[in-house]
């Protein structure tokens, strides 16, 4: 498996078990598309300046250009999507423990602090190389269709 001299395979195998690829998982990544997800979680690596695994939403538009991708307000929305349901998600399973008498009371809206604010505006690698594959795969797929 070639991945451009970029990234171990070793990098690559972990960047693909957080990345929810499309398809059932048992499919092994092409060349290409290796090489693309080694391209695509270099480029987060680079905008991640502060390394707090997260990037911004105008790194996030740089990453886009750099990938190849023009960051269309629906692109853009998918990641804004994706975020919100990983944050509902980890919020749910943080608060609410099966069996317990907390499962069966609606979770109670709080008030978020900024620095909450801010995390959740910000885009993870799991979610910025999940969003970036599944566009990436859509556009080549349908390029390929239309080029038929």
């Amino acid at each position: 498996m070639s991945t451009g001299g970029s990234l171990s395979n070793f990098a690559l195998r972990l960047i693909r078990a957080n990345t929810k690829l499309p398809g059932d998982g048992t499919k092994a990544l092409t060349v290409e598309e290796s090489d693309m997800m080694a391209h695509v979680a270099g480029v987060f690596i680079n905008l991640d300046t502060d390394k707090d695994g997260m990037i911004t939403r105008h790194q996030l538009v740089q990453g886009l250009h750099l990938i190849g991708l023009r960051p269309t307000e629906f692109l853009l929305k998918k990641f804004v999507t994706e975020t919100a349901a990983t944050a509902a998600a980890a919020t749910t399973s943080s608060s609410v423990r099966k069996g317990s008498i907390a499962s069966s009371i609606t979770p109670i809206t709080t008030t978020i602090s900024a620095e909450e604010k801010n995390k959740h505006s910000k885009i993870t690698s799991e979610i910025f190389c999940k969003v970036v594959m599944e566009e990436w795969l859509s556009v080549r797929s349908s390029s390929a269709f239309i080029s038929m």
